[in-house]
């Protein structure tokens, strides 16, 4: 399904400095440290994209802080980037997508989702990313990408498996894609110098795409089905096992602020702004993501996103979700 020559090096890349961080993490230390009055400072791998509000205005509100929690965000452009970080302990959990945390675990990586992240749908009026073109671009519907180059955040995550799954569900061979990796932030400038026909881009930058008058040709996610989890939150095993109550006061005060984000819209605008630099007026207007706390690969897609990474060759057996989401 997916361009080889594109995903074949990522899939290796990942690996490769995933073996290398766990190859340096066998000292036992939690990377974590408590304060005089029993808060302990956790760092989290972040993006800076809309879909992360929930855990920015859970800090705001004091959830974590309730929970005995104090969070350190650290940023980077993808899932697969945070993955090395969280599994050797430099990070204590990651925000990243799932066909990155499916890799990693399929080889041999100890990795544990605890918690979602942001979904898509139902419908294309809730989908909060999608593939886009340049105003002028005589790319008109998805029939037309065929053969063409988009920009996806990263190789091999969720971006180009599911544009791929879309394009091949209305007819076009995905094997005439081919993938190139721009960050989110520099996708709309990328897709303005023509360095790519197209791009997959999430908000806040799918709005400011739109308002400078490029167009969506493809909603990969309602394509494929009502609801798709596109990111969770993880942890490395190791961590896990060592910092049990840590780990279940991040999946509670997560849990928490992911339905007081579903909750309060209005918050979520503002809080949107303070971590992604983008204008108020954009973040008043653009589509915001899901949020749920309910971690049910059924009901969240989980399963259909493992089906087709693996029908991609992306890994070699179906996800065992018993073993990749923390109980």
């Amino acid at each position: 399904m997916l361009n080889r020559r594109e995903a074949l090096p990522a899939i290796a890349g990942l690996v490769a400095l995933s073996a290398a961080a766990l190859a340096g993490c066998g000292s036992g230390s939690s990377g974590t440290s408590a304060d005089a009055s029993g808060i302990t400072t956790v760092k989290v791998g972040v993006m800076p994209i809309a879909a992360l509000a929930p855990l920015y205005l859970g800090v705001r509100k004091g959830v974590f802080e309730k929970h005995g929690l104090k969070l350190e965000p650290q940023v980077t452009q993808s899932g697969a980037a945070i993955v090395p970080a969280v599994v050797s302990g430099q990070q204590q959990f990651g925000f990243g997508n799932p066909v990155s945390l499916m890799t990693a675990r399929d080889k041999g990586l100890p990795i544990k989702i605890v918690a979602q992240g942001s979904e898509a749908g139902p419908g294309e009026s809730k989908d909060f990313e999608g593939v886009i073109v340049a105003k002028d671009s005589p790319i008109r519907k998805p029939a037309d990408l065929a053969g063409k180059t988009i920009a996806v955040n990263a190789l091999n995550n969720i971006g180009g498996l599911l544009i791929s799954g879309a394009l091949q569900k209305q007819g076009v061979d995905p094997k005439t894609i081919k993938f190139m990796e721009i960050g989110f932030p520099d996708v709309n400038a990328a897709l303005a110098a023509g360095r790519v026909d197209a791009a997959y881009q999430t908000e806040p930058f799918l709005y400011q795409a739109k308002q400078s008058g490029d167009r969506v040709v493809l909603h990969q996610y309602p394509a494929l089905a009502d609801r798709i989890t596109i990111a969770n939150y993880f942890t490395a095993e190791q961590f896990a096992k060592q910092n049990p109550k840590v780990v279940k006061d991040f999946q509670a005060a997560m849990n928490e602020s992911l339905e007081y984000a579903s909750a309060h819209p209005d918050e979520v605008r503002t809080i949107v702004t303070t971590f992604t630099k983008i204008p108020a007026e954009a973040a008043a207007k653009m589509t915001l993501p899901g949020w749920s706390a309910t971690l049910d690969p059924k009901a969240n897609g989980l399963d259909l996103v493992g089906r087709l990474a693996h029908e991609a060759g992306l890994i070699k057996r179906q996800p065992d979700f018993g073993e990749l989401i923390a109980s």
